[in-house]
């Protein structure tokens, strides 16, 4: 599947949250229009999360889950995650932060964000002011 956004979303031991969740999820990707992909990034759970995020991923394609062996962390979520994301775009779901991201990227589409934290095909981060139009690098 390609997406112009893909959200990325560690879980571990997360099952009691999915029912909220991923409806959550989508709900906020699906009003800015654009193809998306939510990648599931399983850290190890033992309470049943990756069954129930595959059988999620099983019925919508905008689903995805990567599974690690066992727990090793966000910090190895993150790029396993990044791996498997087919996004121009990618969030990193690490609370209110990636939401407000998200909806600054939606809001300023007219289509261009005012800030980029990176993009798949850029090495260095840019942040561009959302009156001034000036880039730093």
């Amino acid at each position: 599947m390609s997406a112009e956004i893909s959200l990325i979303v560690p879980v571990y031991n997360e099952l009691k949250n999915f029912e909220t969740l991923v409806p959550d999820l989508i709900a906020n990707l699906e009003p800015g229009g654009e193809d998306f992909e939510i990648v599931f990034v399983d850290d190890g759970s033992d309470d049943g999360s990756a069954e129930h995020l595959a059988g999620l991923a099983a019925e919508d394609p905008r689903l995805k889950l990567v599974q690690l062996r066992r727990n090793f962390g966000q910090t190895a979520a993150m790029p396993a995650g990044s791996d498997h994301a087919a996004g121009d775009v990618l969030f990193i779901r690490m609370g209110l932060v990636a939401e407000l991201l998200m909806r600054t990227y939606y809001d300023s589409q007219g289509k261009r964000p005012y800030l980029v934290r990176r993009t798949r095909n850029c090495a260095q981060e840019e942040f561009r002011a959302p009156d001034a139009g000036e880039t730093s690098k």
